[in-house]
């Protein structure tokens, strides 16, 4: 018979892991975290191996990691420095129209691939751009 507060510990510490991200004592990232707060929910017997299994979404792990190769694919081809590229033609220099520009494609891009692929693309587009 799995103790209550077993599973309020286990929630607990799996939160803290998630929320503090990354620790000098404990250097997991937010997916780790998970998966260790998980297992601990079944080493404990909070969560039976079945009901755990039963929780897992396929469909949904397969459509994250599509994203995720499809983004890191993208960025090593330096498609999206093309990208950035012709947006700066496109805009013929007018700030304004490179901003409409970014916003547009930023919002095209996150529709195909991770939110923090397109993010980070952006950041650095705009860095390296701005400071010419």
């Amino acid at each position: 018979m799995p103790q209550p507060w077993a599973a309020l510990l286990v929630f607990g510490l799996t939160w803290l892991l998630i929320a503090g991200r990354r620790w000098a004592a404990m250097p997991l990232g937010r997916p780790a975290g998970a998966l260790v707060g998980a297992v601990a929910m079944v080493a404990t017997g909070s969560l039976a191996p079945a009901a755990a299994l039963a929780a897992v979404d396929l469909g949904t792990l397969l459509l994250l990691f599509s994203m995720m190769a499809l983004g890191l694919l993208v960025a090593d081809e330096a498609a999206l420095d093309a990208l950035g590229a012709r947006l700066v033609a496109l805009s013929g220099g007018r700030p304004m129209a490179l901003l409409g520009l970014v916003s547009l494609s930023s919002g095209a891009l996150s529709a195909v691939l991770v939110n923090d692929t397109v993010c980070r693309w952006w950041c650095a587009f705009a860095c390296a751009w701005g400071c010419r």
